[in-house]
C-alpha cells in the first residue's frame, strides 16, 4: 500500500451548508459570526491510502493520484492542498487491521497504525442545518 501523512497539528473549521450545485454558505449565530468546529489534527495522520499500482505525482505544489489520466477522468484525484511541504507519502505499507477511513489512523514507521483518539466517524455526524430565515 501507498500512503499519505499530513503533518499539520491543528486546523480550525467553520459550520457550513452545502447547496446542490457544491455552493458553500457559513452558518452564523445570532450576532453574526461563523459558528467554528475546531478540528483537532495529529502529525502523521492518515489522510490518503492506495494499492501499490497506482500512479503517483507528490510534489510541493500538488499531489496527483493516477497523473497518467486524462482530468476529468473519474480515477484522477487532483489535490493542491496535500504538498511535500505539509504531507509525506509511505510506500510498501501493510493495510490497518480495522476498516480505514480519512483520519482515522496516526502512523509512524515504529509504531505503525494507531487509533487517532481525537477522529469521529463522520458517517455519525449529523449534517448541519441552516438557521432559520427571518
Amino acid at each position: 500500500m501507498k500512503m499519505i501523512c499530513d503533518l499539520s497539528e491543528d486546523v480550525t473549521t467553520y459550520q457550513y451548508t452545502e447547496d446542490e450545485e457544491g455552493n458553500r454558505t457559513d452558518i452564523l449565530d445570532e450576532n453574526g459570526n461563523k459558528i467554528i468546529d475546531n478540528v483537532k489534527k495529529k502529525k502523521n495522520t492518515v489522510i490518503y491510502l492506495f494499492e501499490d499500482d497506482l500512479n503517483i505525482l507528490f510534489d510541493e505544489n500538488s499531489l496527483v493520484i493516477n497523473s497518467h489520466l486524462e482530468d476529468g477522468d473519474y480515477h484522477k484525484i487532483f489535490d493542491q492542498t496535500t504538498t511535500t511541504n505539509n504531507a509525506v507519502l509511505y510506500e510498501g505499507i501493510d493495510y490497518p487491521e480495522d476498516e480505514w477511513l480519512p483520519r482515522k489512523y496516526i502512523y509512524t514507521s515504529d509504531n505503525g497504525f494507531i487509533l487517532n483518539d481525537t477522529w469521529v466517524d463522520p458517517r455519525t455526524i449529523e449534517k448541519p442545518t441552516s438557521p432559520p430565515e427571518e
